[in-house]
């Protein structure tokens, strides 16, 4: 079932956008239709363009960042040296532990500090982590979005409502500047998803109803829930040309809801905030393309395993970001490369994320939903020394945290406490403990909240995670 015709898009696109990116001296029209052209080059000219970009960026980053010269010449390489891509699996990975210790010295100083544009996460595992970019990489960075975007058939002037848990994502505020890019060109309905009702969600589908989308985009946990809604109250879904589940674990049994009650498909992507969309699915849905014109992604299998096709830990190097380098970054998550072509004809890789982000909704005492994905920027990154943290509930009036402590930085449990009690309930009972760490699932999941009580409309009580 296709979207509504909508006559201004076009316009939107055709005219507006052109008008406004030239206002705004942005390059990302330009950069997107050199995307849209790449992304149907051979496999071997992809790969051939990455290396010469991996080999350009650790050039780069050995000139400009101190801790990437000091681990450079540790590893034994000298400006100018050519290498492969075994050559560059030997170089050791960058973690979380090493960006929160060492941001300054990761930081390119061809810029000052004031040119970079700093970013905050929580973090899909509950481990705050500030890093930066420089201003060309944004413009790089949202191109690569539009032409994602357009594998879900939803383009540039195109109608979107986005059920979002961080409604500062979407680029566009209270400013009348950001109003009326919003109105003329943008044209997203922003419903907030950090914490919802029965109530909300009715709303959700007035307004959407209303506004008349062609696409939704949301986390996959909100979407899921919205069609469980719609379902349970009999209400009838909006024409769509299809739904973007991002930030979240798109599970097969969401992927069948969502579809069924749409009766649109569903787009799966998988990105994060360090280096923004990373893989999506295109119309054949076999697999998530990854964004290989920007990113070089690695699987680095399980110590001891002979299974070349088991799932590894993500790899990722940042090809164009300078503000601040991230060469083999280990992002925390498990997955596999697909073997073969995509019947689309696109050249580019294809990832199958095997065990992603896991962020429940915790409920209030009240019945509210609270947006875990959201919570791991409202309160875990906002909140001094903490090194990472999970949120488990196992009745309404009740939430545990587990913390594991920042030895460096003061943390102060009442202001926590309060923190919590503003995002979930006032009455709510917080209670805390500070392992030493807190491990993974036995599937190899690392949740950052974990919620063991069933919003009432939902048909199955399938709460918590394994």
């Amino acid at each position: 079932m296709a979207g509504s015709f909508d006559i201004y898009a076009p316009v939107a696109r055709r005219l507006i956008a052109p008008l406004w990116a030239a206002k705004d001296r942005s390059p990302y029209l330009r950069l997107l239709r050199d995307l849209e052209h790449s992304q149907f080059f051979s496999v071997e000219e992809i790969r051939r363009r990455q290396l010469q970009k991996l080999q350009r960026i650790v050039a780069y980053a050995y000139d400009h960042s101190p801790f990437y010269r000091r681990r450079l010449d540790e590893f034994g390489y000298r400006p100018g040296d050519p290498f492969g891509f075994a050559d560059y699996a030997r170089l050791p990975v960058l973690t979380k532990k090493d960006i929160r210790e060492n941001l300054a010295k990761l930081r390119s100083q061809e810029y000052p500090a004031e040119q970079l544009v700093s970013n905050l996460t929580g973090g899909s595992t509950g481990q705050p982590l500030k890093f930066y970019h420089d201003p060309l990489r944004l413009e790089s960075r949202k191109a690569a979005t539009w032409r994602h975007n357009a594998w879900a058939g939803y383009r540039l002037g195109d109608k979107a409502a986005a059920l979002w848990g961080m409604p500062r994502d979407i680029p566009h505020g209270r400013k009348l500047k950001g109003r009326l890019r919003n109105c003329l060109l943008d044209r997203t309905l922003v419903l907030d998803t950090s914490a919802i009702t029965e109530e909300k969600m009715r709303e959700f589908h007035r307004e959407i109803t209303r506004y008349r989308p062609r696409v939704i985009l949301a986390y996959a946990g909100s979407l899921n829930l919205f069609a469980e809604y719609l379902a349970s109250e009999g209400l009838t879904p909006p024409r769509l040309a299809g739904l973007i589940s991002s930030a979240e674990v798109l599970y097969p049994e969401y992927r069948r809801t969502i579809e069924r009650v749409f009766d649109a498909p569903v787009f799966d992507r998988y990105g994060c905030r360090e280096v923004s969309i990373i893989a999506s699915e295109c119309a054949e849905h076999d697999g998530l393309h990854i964004n290989a014109e920007n990113l070089y992604l690695e699987i680095e299998p399980p110590p001891g395993t002979a299974d070349t096709n088991a799932p590894g830990e993500i790899i990722i190097t940042d090809l164009e970001n300078r503000g601040m380098p991230f060469l083999r970054y280990r992002i925390e998550d498990m997955g596999r490369l697909k073997a073969g072509s995509c019947a689309c004809g696109r050249g580019l890789p294809r990832l199958e994320v095997a065990a992603g982000r896991v962020t429940d909704f915790l409920v209030s005492p009240s019945g509210k939903l609270v947006s875990g994905a959201a919570l791991t920027v409202l309160l875990v990154a906002q909140t001094p020394g903490i090194a990472q943290a999970q949120l488990v509930q196992e009745r309404r009036e009740e939430i545990l945290v587990r913390l594991v402590r920042d030895q460096q930085v003061p943390f102060d449990e009442q202001l926590m406490r309060g923190k919590v009690r503003e995002f979930i309930g006032a009455d709510v009972q917080v209670t805390f403990e500070y392992p030493e760490e807190i491990p993974r699932t036995a599937s190899g999941k690392y949740p950052f909240s974990i919620s063991r009580v069933t919003p009432g409309f939902m048909r199955e009580a399938d709460a918590g995670v394994d």
